[in-house]
């Protein structure tokens, strides 16, 4: 097979060595001609060029070579194209392919997808370019090793998988696995960079299906005017989805549909403007991390359902980590900004949203439904239309610590929520401590149809200023309390509302100490229970 410049791959290895550039590669230059040579440094008068498509472009450093002790100053350093014997370079316009935004060019981009071989190669599209697709790329990892999009166009003209990325790997990570070793030289880490893909006249069709990877990366793209952004199916290990943006998608940014997925890092993208940016799709999630993402959602499509949204049913959520992301709802959602939902057999722990921004949520910032170990901390939460944080279900572990809320007079903004109106709800083992939440509109605070277990609510600073007259901590509709501590608390009101209130028939251990009501007046405490030696503490509460 011949390489772009009509050479061979043996005679492009033979002739071409790789070159570096950059401040090592110019020390060594100082070492002679044959230390130069094996390491590929290549001056501006002797560097070879590089072939004209695609274009790469060079990098000129320029050094004072007496201080390297260089005879002749060496004035530029120029990275050139690199040929390897295991990875050749692959242009799709070897094949054919024509990039003019008319010709449909699936089959010479298939054929040089197919063209790899045995040995691999890196399949390359030309900047310039716009290529028409009707039909579904498949990508074969053991044979392409990397994709260079050079920021060309993939456009789609039909309802269908731009580039189907596929491998082999279907067990463990585990070195000792089987699956690993088989494909750990000819399969892992595969890439795709720089590639961007759309869909015209109308939201249609998918960027990327990929199934069966092994350290697959996506970095630098753009995926935008789709259905679907991304498809994560069957299994996949180790992926990186880096520096990428997602935008205007008619169903999903991120779409894990079902499957098997572990170690999955999800960082620094920008995903907006989807019906639901991230769902995790009845899938086996076992530890992804969300982090420093910008995630929104806005007036199109004209359905938003979720911003991110992942439920087991019959999958199963574990290690699921959406941490710093900033993430933004414009008052459109329609369920939640942030929902996980474990499923009827509570099939999920070890949930930890942390340090994120969200703001203007229509229905609520956080759901959490059916499941154990949970962690939402030291977040922020501005403007939302509803509860911030609901749990309902059955939670076991769960701690809400550190977060800030804050709203204004036209958002109904209240602090958390427990239960709903479709099953009774159980919290076992609940610490909701060292929040803030100011200017709440609604009351701050309201359990409903739910058992309370083991229950620290204690050092939260609760601001009220919405109209209505319940207490601020409202326990009493059909609320049982077992084991219940409310303890130094600060609440605000300019309304006269009681502190706190329980249904006292449904309290077996339960202490309510040191709390301050500021604005509440004389009556701020005359919904807890009456004292009860040994059962019930009702102490040292201030209020004025």
């Amino acid at each position: 097979m011949e390489i772009g410049d009509g050479r061979t791959p043996d005679e492009v290895a033979e002739g071409d060595r790789p070159r570096v550039s950059g401040r090592r590669g110019m020390m060594s230059a100082a070492l002679g001609a044959g230390a130069a040579g094996l390491l590929g440094i290549a001056s501006a008068g002797k560097a070879h060029a590089a072939p004209d498509s695609p274009p790469f472009a060079p990098v000129g450093h320029a050094h004072d070579g007496a201080a390297l002790g260089v005879e002749e100053p060496v004035s530029t350093v120029r990275a050139v194209e690199t040929y390897t014997r295991d990875y050749p370079r692959i242009d799709v316009a070897m094949f054919g392919a024509v990039g003019d935004g008319v010709t449909d060019d699936s089959a010479a981009v298939q054929a040089a997808m197919d063209s790899a071989g045995e040995r691999g190669g890196i399949v390359a599209f030309d900047t310039s370019k716009v290529y028409a697709v009707s039909e579904t790329i498949v990508v074969d990892v053991a044979r392409v090793r990397g994709i260079e999009g050079n920021l060309a166009r993939i456009m789609l003209t039909r309802d269908v998988v731009a580039l189907r990325i596929v491998g082999t790997h279907t067990g463990s990570a585990s070195p000792g696995h089987e699956s690993s070793q088989r494909i750990k030289l000819p399969e892992m880490h595969p890439y795709v960079r720089g590639l961007r893909v759309h869909a015209e006249p109308r939201l249609r069709g998918t960027a990327l299906s990929v199934e069966g990877t092994f350290g697959l990366q996506v970095t630098q793209c753009h995926f935008f005017d789709l259905r679907t952004g991304i498809e994560f199916a069957k299994v996949n290990r180790n992926v990186v989805l880096a520096n990428t943006n997602i935008w205007h998608c008619l169903d999903y940014g991120i779409w894990w549909n079902g499957g098997n997925v572990h170690q999955t890092n999800i960082v620094g993208n920008h995903v907006s403007y989807c019906r639901k940016a991230m769902f995790v799709d009845d899938a086996l999630i076992y530890n992804v991390q969300i982090v420093g993402n910008a995630i929104e959602a806005s007036s199109s499509p004209d359905v938003v359902e979720y911003v991110v949204h992942a439920v087991a049913r019959d999958g199963y959520i574990e290690g699921f980590e959406f941490v710093g992301n900033s993430l933004e709802d414009h008052v459109q959602v329609s369920g939640a900004a942030v929902r996980i939902d474990g499923g009827p057999q509570r099939r999920g722990k070890q949930i930890m949203i942390i340090g994120n921004d969200m703001g203007n949520s229509r229905a609520g910032d956080i759901v959490v439904s059916d499941l154990d170990e949970v962690v939402i901390a030291n977040n922020t939460m501005s403007y939302s239309a509803d509860y911030s944080i609901r749990l309902t279900g059955h939670v076991l572990g769960v701690s809400v610590t550190g977060n800030v809320m804050n709203t204004r007079s036209d958002r109904r903004m209240g602090m958390l929520v427990i239960g709903d109106a479709e099953q009774r709800t159980v919290v076992d083992a609940l610490v909701f401590t060292d929040n803030v939440a100011t200017n709440m509109m609604r009351l701050p605070v309201v359990a409903r149809d739910a058992e309370l277990r083991s229950v620290d609510f204690s050092g939260n600073i609760i601001d009220y200023a919405g109209p209505d007259s319940g207490p601020l901590v409202d326990l009493t509709r059909d609320v049982a309390l077992r084991s219940v501590t409310i303890r130094g608390n600060h609440f605000r009101t300019a309304n006269e509302n009681p502190a706190i209130a329980v249904d006292p028939d449904a309290v077996d251990l339960f202490l309510a100490k040191d709390n301050v009501a500021d604005g509440a007046g004389g009556g701020a405490y005359e919904g807890l229970p009456e004292p009860v030696e040994g059962r019930v503490v009702v102490a040292d509460n201030l209020s004025g």
